[in-house]
């Protein structure tokens, strides 16, 4: 999944829940195999964040809020992805919107 983010073009992608560090380690990793070592300001360098002790709610306003990284363009989409036993689609995405 790590090297599918990074090269469909992800620009941040921020992990949530247990071993988030995990999530971000491997994006980290597949962002350095594909590309080498990067500057931030890289078009092809992949900011990514964990959040493992925050509230989802607290991850969606953080998301809104730097998602604006000089990088990124106003208009780039986000996706969320849902790695679960369990089928939240509706309930993440109201909760995205209120954030």
């Amino acid at each position: 999944m790590a090297q599918t983010l990074v090269s469909t073009g992800c620009r941040y992608m921020m992990a949530w829940g247990p071993n988030a560090s995990v999530w971000d380690d491997a994006v980290d990793g597949a962002c350095i195999e594909r590309n080498g070592d990067l500057d931030a300001d890289d078009p092809a360098f992949v900011m990514t964040t964990w959040h493992d002790s925050e509230s989802m709610n607290d991850v969606f306003e953080y998301c809104k809020q730097f998602a604006t990284h000089v990088a990124l363009s106003p208009t780039s989409p986000t996706y969320i992805i849902h790695v679960s036993d369990t089928e939240n689609r509706d309930a993440l995405l109201a909760q995205y919107e209120r954030a």
